[in-house]
């Protein structure tokens, strides 16, 4: 999370001025001015209050209750929070200046109550807005966390716990002596206390009715602002923890670019964008394995639970998993291009800084950069956790890391259905058999659509199990990043891999041919070849299929001799047909005879 101040330190620090305010001593002040000071908490409660309410009755539809317990205890608070200002605010007098501060006393740290809690709320304001008819305006991606029933009512139970406080405080100082202009103020503190605490009454009556979790709200109280820390690339002389909170860093602007692409009518995406982030993810992912292997074989050393050592190694596989399949979108996105005007932004591509910090933080080499490859040194897990408080902090950079590539995958998943549906998805008209068009490239048809979207679908799943299974270890090992498994929870993300997807019946391969993979396993990295042996293996798929619909076709099973070549299989050499299609192609060719002379 970001490092600055969060919604719960303030709450914290209005807590204690509100304390301190009941145990200040008299000391000769005007009452008067203190019962201002009172009421300018009162009306940032009250603020908080008229927010929760708006937010219950715009929610969904299906969800209002206006019987229900909360709805009625928010309701409730907003209405005895405006009574109680009623009560406190004073008549109108010419000879004094009520908006005079204080400068000592119980007046001045209710002001500075008033001041923390009205920062607090501008801090929820950076995320979440209102519209004019007090609909929700989302601004980050905290927003449908912070909008969730279940944070509302832990924001809902603070107020109520201030309010009760603020109430208590006010009966202290009202049976206090040594108060100038008492009488008056004396009569009003009673009644606003009693407002305030019948307001908390309501509220309490609702949380036994229906329980706040203690995790929604742990994950209010963690509420960062909404700036995120600069752009930055790790220097050779970054440290452990550095490196960690460099990772973190990388992985918060990832999340927050995401959720702005999501939220973006006309989505900005190019195919040299969609390559690097896949192949960044890729990286990402791979790193991720080796961390959590790390930190796996230093809980056996360090944990005090027994099975740690084995559910972070579960974890590490997870994160192997999403890595195979971001491979497979990387190979995937190489047959496909994307029509995109000459003068669209191109996205930052922050994903690859994400991959610099775990691979820094995962090598030795102070120098490695994203062409230096995985054949490298990795740090020791002695290296990564010195200790046992160590293990959760490794834990918690990898989970942000993770968590971040499921919000990319899903994003990206939704560019590329609408592009889809507006006929930007190219392929090479060449590689489409009986091509009616000489243009270089023609409008993916809906088999290579769906192949595609399939890869991201399962590279989002996979990356979702990874973020789940590595939130699991966050909780129990006390990582800080543990907000984000709640996070999750109130929003649920995941939800959208779970429903069936949509798929079309293929007429072409779905796997690499075997040109194509024999191109790849030796190593060509050229866009042009590798399209050229995409091309001559569906010419040949082509071949084949013209071939079995002729007339007099062999049908009997048995596979015919080639000319010139005897029909037994030669020994230690494989077919195309035979293999798994998901294993490379590595054995021999066999070299023809040449044909006999004909007569």
């Amino acid at each position: 999370m970001n490092s600055g101040a969060r919604f719960g330190d303030f709450l914290d620090d209005a807590r204690r001025k509100v304390s301190a305010a009941g145990r200040a001593p008299a000391g000769g002040e005007d009452l008067r001015d203190t019962t201002q000071s009172i009421r300018r908490v009162v009306v940032v409660l009250g603020r908080y209050a008229r927010d929760i309410a708006a937010a219950f009755a715009t929610g969904p539809p299906r969800r209002r209750d206006p019987q229900a317990p909360w709805e009625q205890a928010a309701a409730a608070a907003y209405r005895e929070l405006n009574q109680a200002a009623r009560y406190l605010t004073p008549p109108a007098s010419p000879k004094r200046n009520l908006g005079t501060r204080p400068s000592a006393g119980a007046a001045r740290q209710m002001d500075g109550a008033a001041v923390m809690l009205q920062a607090g709320r501008e801090l929820l304001d950076t995320h979440v807005g209102s519209a004019p008819d007090g609909t929700p305006v989302h601004r980050t991606e905290w927003a449908p966390a912070l909008t969730s029933p279940g944070v509302r009512r832990a924001l809902l139970a603070e107020v109520a716990d201030l309010a009760a406080r603020v109430a208590a405080t006010s009966d202290q100082i009202a049976a206090a002596p040594g108060w100038r202009a008492a009488p008056g103020p004396r009569h009003t503190l009673r009644q606003a206390g009693h407002c305030l605490a019948t307001m908390a009454e309501s509220v309490q009556a609702a949380r036994q009715h229906e329980p706040v979790p203690a995790a929604q709200r742990e994950l209010l109280r963690t509420v960062p602002g909404s700036v995120l820390p600069p752009r930055r690339l790790p220097g050779p002389g970054d440290d452990i923890a550095g490196l960690r909170e460099g990772t973190i860093a990388a992985a918060q602007r990832i999340r927050r670019a995401a959720w702005h692409a999501a939220t973006r009518t006309a989505p900005a995406i190019t195919t040299g964008s969609l390559r690097r982030t896949a192949d960044a993810s890729t990286l990402t992912s791979y790193h991720c394995e080796l961390l959590l292997r790390a930190a796996a074989d230093g809980a056996q050393a360090h944990f005090p639970r027994p099975d740690a050592s084995q559910e972070i190694a579960r974890a590490a596989d997870a994160a192997a998993r999403a890595r195979a399949s971001w491979l497979a979108v990387a190979r995937t996105l190489w047959r496909i291009t994307i029509e995109t005007p000459a003068d669209a932004p191109q996205p930052a591509g922050e994903t690859s800084d994400l991959a610099l910090w775990t691979g820094r933080l995962t090598y030795t080499d102070p120098g490695w950069t994203l062409a230096s490859g995985p054949a490298h040194q990795t740090r020791p897990p002695a290296m990564l956790a010195r200790g046992l408080a160590d293990i959760p902090l490794l834990i918690s950079a990898v989970h942000h890391a993770l968590d971040c590539l499921e919000a990319t995958a899903g994003t990206e998943y939704d560019q590329l259905a609408a592009a889809a549906r507006a006929g930007r998805i190219l392929v090479p008209s060449l590689s489409l058999p009986r091509a009616q068009t000489r243009d270089p490239f023609t409008a993916a048809p809906p088999s290579r659509v769906t192949d595609l979207l399939d890869v991201y679908h399962t590279a989002g799943q996979a990356s979702a199990h990874a973020a789940t299974a590595a939130s699991g270890i966050a909780a129990w090992t006390g990582a800080p990043s543990a907000v984000l498994a709640t996070a999750r929870a109130a929003t649920r993300p995941d939800d959208r891999w779970r429903r069936a997807r949509h798929t079309t019946a293929r007429d072409e391969p779905h796997w690499p041919g075997p040109l194509e993979t024999s191109v790849r396993d030796l190593g060509v990295t050229s866009p042009w070849l590798i399209q050229r042996a995409i091309v001559l293996d569906r010419a040949s798929a082509q071949l084949i299929i013209d071939a079995a619909a002729e007339p007099g076709a062999h049908h009997d099973g048995n596979r015919a001799p080639a000319p010139g070549r005897p029909a037994i299989t030669q020994a230690g050499v494989r077919t195309a047909g035979d293999r798994d299609p998901a294993e490379p192609l590595h054995a021999p060719a066999a070299i023809p005879e040449p044909p006999e002379r004909e007569p």
